[in-house]
């Protein structure tokens, strides 16, 4: 990853704010909109006090600013799974095999499941199972969350219409 293409504080302090701030208002008419409350839908910021698990890289960077992304009336449902859930899922179940060589963590969801290598490539399976067909998404984390953040708003401005 190029030093442009890091995951700094900045950034993803920035790239939450924007998601938060444009869920608001969409969130402030749901029910007017959709007939139904919504759920919770936010970027939740970490507790830089409370001691949690120790994310794997290339995750370590993102979770240290983000707990996690909870999206459940974005699309199918858009989530960052916590660090918890993350390493507590890699304990248990390991890491998915994609091919000879390359491994990943299952990290992301929504509907289908969300994987990084150790070389922060991003891949999406095709049903939502580890044992799927995984396809490369994203050339590393911060272009999977620029995607996620283009979906955010593209699914706000679809449901204003």
């Amino acid at each position: 990853m190029s030093a442009a293409r890091t995951l700094d504080v900045a950034w993803l302090t920035s790239w939450s704010s924007e998601i938060n701030q444009a869920l608001a208002p969409f969130l402030a008419g749901f029910m007017n909109r959709f007939g139904y409350p919504p759920g919770d839908n936010l970027v939740r910021v970490a507790d830089q006090g409370a001691v949690s698990t120790e994310p794997p890289p290339p995750l370590d960077a993102f979770y240290r600013v983000i707990d996690a992304v909870l999206l459940p009336d974005i699309g199918n449902g858009c989530f960052v799974h916590p660090a918890d859930q993350v390493v507590g899922e890699l304990r248990e179940q390991g890491t998915v095999r994609l091919g000879e060589e390359a491994r990943g963590i299952i990290f992301a969801s929504d509907g289908a499941l969300r994987l990084i290598t150790g070389a922060g490539v991003i891949y999406r399976s095709r049903t939502a199972s580890r044992d799927s067909e995984f396809v490369p998404i994203g050339e590393d984390l911060r272009d999977y969350l620029e995607q996620l953040r283009h979906a955010v708003f593209g699914f706000i401005r679809s449901a204003e219409l």
